[in-house]
């Protein structure tokens, strides 16, 4: 196969994934710009506890968008049932891991005083890491997008076939 016969479909991959990537950069220098007039404890705080909670959090991204390759490879396969049965057991498994990945960084959250932040950062570490909890629940949402190559139809029909399949 010649590099250039492979760069396209590369390119077409790739491109995307690059986007995404920016995207998340570009959160981060929007964070920055909205914290900075706040001073410096603030910028501090946004980035420690930014940092600090995706270390948790990228561990269930990670296990959860391996339900990307289940989904499209049960698509593939026009096997809808399997296509369900996935979302349900991601589900679960989100649920799962929320409850232990909640209760690992509310400890972290409890032990943000003793882990030697600067008096001044501390209580606003505390307040920013602590919104950031709420967003473990997220995973719920990426058991969805996983979902989303066998949606068709409307949300009714989406429902009820569901529905269905659940209950055979």
């Amino acid at each position: 196969m010649s590099i250039r016969r492979e760069l396209g479909p590369t390119l077409t991959i790739a491109v995307p994934v690059i986007l995404a990537e920016l995207g998340w950069m570009a959160m981060g220098v929007v964070d920055t710009v909205m914290v900075g007039p706040l001073g410096p404890e603030a910028i501090s705080a946004a980035g420690v506890g930014t940092s600090m909670h995706m270390g948790f959090v990228v561990l269930g991204m990670g296990v959860l968008l391996g339900l990307d390759t289940l989904v499209s490879q049960a698509f593939g396969r026009k096997d809808l049932a399997d296509c369900h049965r996935w979302l349900f057991d991601g589900l679960t498994l989100a649920v799962m891991m929320t409850v232990p990945l909640t209760a690992v960084c509310a400890l972290v959250w409890l032990a943000i005083p003793h882990l030697g932040f600067h008096p001044s950062v501390q209580p606003l570490l505390r307040t920013y890491f602590g919104i950031t909890l709420l967003s473990i629940a997220a995973f719920l949402y990426i058991v969805f997008w996983a979902y989303r190559p066998s949606r068709r139809g409307t949300l009714e029909q989406q429902g009820r076939s569901i529905l269905e399949d659940s209950e055979s």
